[in-house]
């Protein structure tokens, strides 16, 4: 884990943070997918094969899953933001403008401190559920659950 500053938000808020790196971040969704609890696969994909994102999911009722993008920093991958999206028209933004954004810190993040996002991807998908609702609410606690586990941004 390395520390970090966020700065120039507002010119007021620095708050320190630490990153994960992604071999951490893998080694601790291996615990977790063996273990009992929602995580049933995840797998890494970069944004150039993120078209290979399973389109129906991996099982019939799969509409929804989670996923870590990461940063780069002198070629190490340390995780940035968490998020839930869709399987059908999954929404992975790689940009890096945060000008019309109040919310964005991961993209004012980079860009106050002139990194890059990483291409790389995981992806994690959950245990079956019964229709879009409980598939949708079990994305969003997994989302909700990396962020608070490896100190991620929502967007």
């Amino acid at each position: 884990m390395n520390s970090y500053k966020i700065n120039n938000i507002n010119n007021k808020l620095k708050l320190p943070f630490e990153l994960f790196h992604i071999d951490v971040i893998k080694s601790r969704l291996e615990e977790l997918k063996e273990a009992d609890n929602p995580i049933s696969n995840f797998y890494e994909l970069d944004k150039v094969t993120n078209k290979k994102i399973r389109k129906k999911g991996y099982q019939d009722n799969a509409r929804f899953f989670a996923y870590i993008k990461f940063l780069n920093i002198n070629g190490d991958k340390y995780g940035l933001v968490g998020g839930k999206t869709n399987y059908t028209s999954p929404d992975l933004d790689f940009s890096k403008d945060c000008e019309n954004s109040l919310t964005s810190f991961a993209r004012k993040f980079l860009s106050d401190k002139n990194l890059n996002w990483d291409d790389t991807i995981i992806i994690i998908e959950h245990i079956p559920t019964n229709n879009k609702e409980s598939d949708n609410e079990m994305a969003l606690f997994i989302e909700c659950f990396l962020q608070r586990e490896f100190n991620l941004f929502d967007c």
